[in-house]
């Protein structure tokens, strides 16, 4: 049996209340919306697991990949879901670039 603990954490209320929002607003604007809101979700999740695969070697919950993929996803037009998967890709791999600089002191 599988036990699942999930950290209440300050991403997670982020992450249930942007769902909330993006549930609602494909309510009041149409369902047809729901294939962006997947593949930016999905886009950010995925690069984000597969970068953190990499240099962690071990499989990390993408809390924030899920947050900016839903923010993503719902920021842009309907219609662009090839600029949603480019946008995706751009901000994960700059979370990345911008988290592993080194800290420079002036």
């Amino acid at each position: 049996l599988m036990h699942l603990r999930i950290n209440r954490t300050p991403k997670f209320y982020m992450i249930i209340f942007l769902i909330i929002l993006t549930i609602i607003g494909l309510y009041l604007n149409g369902i047809k919306n729901i294939l962006q809101v997947i593949i930016g979700i999905t886009t950010c999740t995925i690069l984000d697991l597969l970068i953190n695969y990499y240099k962690e070697n071990k499989i990390i919950f993408p809390s924030s990949a899920i947050i900016t993929g839903i923010i993503i996803s719902i920021g842009i037009a309907t219609g662009t879901k090839l600029w949603i998967i480019l946008l995706s890709i751009i901000a994960i791999i700059s979370k990345h670039l911008i988290k592993n600089k080194p800290e420079t002191y002036i």
